[in-house]
């Protein structure tokens, strides 16, 4: 069903927008950015200047990074960064969860990075080679993000962290604080991954009192031998490890099909469970050709609509709007919408406010639409 919201009066921009905005003005074309990133081109993008120490391969397409900040930063169990970093000579920001204790001693930071085929920030950052990300470069770090998928004060009595792939990385840093604080006892893993080969943490997963690894894709894999869960999720394997939802709180990270899937398990205790998806969502396809002209305000440019959303329509047209995520967890992307209406492909809701902010990654135009761009 569409929701429409109502219109409103054009919005002042926040204080903080109208003096970016200004002195995006006065150093036009290249803006603050661009003169930050002649004198400071590896971080300065980032708000954080931060020292790669350390990198440590996880699995062949997986490596952690550990960070060392300029400042010390602090930060909750469950909580993500922004990294920003120059690939061919463009800043390129992507969102990273944090996979350590926030209690570790020495200062540094970990980040752990699954290379994505044909992934231009991940092939840098975990692919390896020449033009990869070498000990001693420098990085661009926000500060940690993020406030609803955190390990929570005070802790839990009974946790299940429920991961499958490269979202196992969150709730390693949620184990991690447990234990460091004494209440390793309280807290159950579940794990997807395909094959062992593809397994985060594997040897981390194996030394924990309470942690249950399942190999979906894994060929001769264990059948069931004593009542050990096999296979994809299902609530069956809630039982197998001793779990009720309705009395145990429970945070999943994965891909969509195992996250839907544990919120089903959780119908009955939704107030329990927190989740987090690591895939971007898929912008709908209807039979309704795109109608309107997209008009980028800022550069005087414009472009048909062809039905993607703002972030791809304005990348297709030659522009390099700040960018993270590109699934509307991070919000680097919010831009001022000037007039029109867009539609959230998340919600199906369609926002015809003027003046106020939208992100680009999540978001389809509806008609003419003209953008701060």
């Amino acid at each position: 069903m569409t929701t429409l919201l109502p219109r409103a009066s054009r919005a002042l921009p926040s204080a903080r927008r109208l003096q970016r905005l200004v002195l995006n003005g006065l150093t036009y074309p290249h803006g603050v950015d661009g003169y930050r990133d002649a004198y400071r081109p590896a971080a300065s993008a980032g708000r954080i200047h931060a020292t790669v120490e350390a990198i440590v391969p996880q699995t062949p397409r997986a490596h952690t990074l550990l960070l060392r900040p300029e400042t010390p930063i602090a930060f909750a169990p469950g909580q993500h960064l922004l990294v920003t970093c120059q690939v061919d000579g463009a800043r390129q920001t992507r969102c990273y969860s944090l996979c350590d204790t926030p209690r570790r001693d020495d200062g540094r930071l970990e980040i752990t990075v699954a290379h994505i085929p044909d992934g231009l920030v991940s092939s840098h950052l975990a692919g390896g080679g020449r033009a990869g990300v070498r000990v001693g470069d420098a990085v661009g770090i926000s500060a940690p993000q993020g406030s609803d998928f955190v390990l929570p004060l005070p802790r839990p009595e009974r946790l299940l962290l429920i991961g499958g792939g490269s979202g196992i990385t969150p709730l390693r840093s949620m184990w991690r604080t447990m234990r460091a604080e004494g209440l390793g006892d309280r807290v159950t893993v579940l794990y997807y991954a395909r094959t062992t080969t593809d397994a985060l943490f594997l040897d981390e997963l194996t030394d924990l009192p309470d942690a249950h690894v399942v190999l979906t894709r894994e060929d001769g894999q264990d059948t069931g031998a004593d009542g050990a869960p096999t296979g994809r999720f299902d609530p069956a394997h809630l039982t197998a490890i001793g779990i009720d939802p309705t009395t145990t709180d429970a945070f999943a990270c994965g891909p969509p099909g195992l996250v839907d899937a544990v919120r089903a398990a959780w119908a009955d205790a939704p107030d329990r469970l927190r989740t987090e998806s690591f895939a971007p969502p898929v912008a709908p396809v209807g039979d309704d050709m795109p109608e309107g002209m997209l008009t980028f305000a800022r550069t005087g440019r414009s472009a048909h609509n062809d039905g993607a959303t703002l972030l791809e329509q304005a990348e297709a047209s030659g522009l390099t709007p700040e960018s993270g995520c590109r699934m509307g967890i991070c919000h680097s992307c919010t831009t001022t919408k000037h007039a029109g209406a867009v539609r959230d492909i998340r919600t199906g809701e369609i926002d015809e406010r003027e003046g106020c902010e939208v992100q680009l990654c999540i978001s389809l135009p509806v008609g003419n639409v003209s953008l701060d761009l």
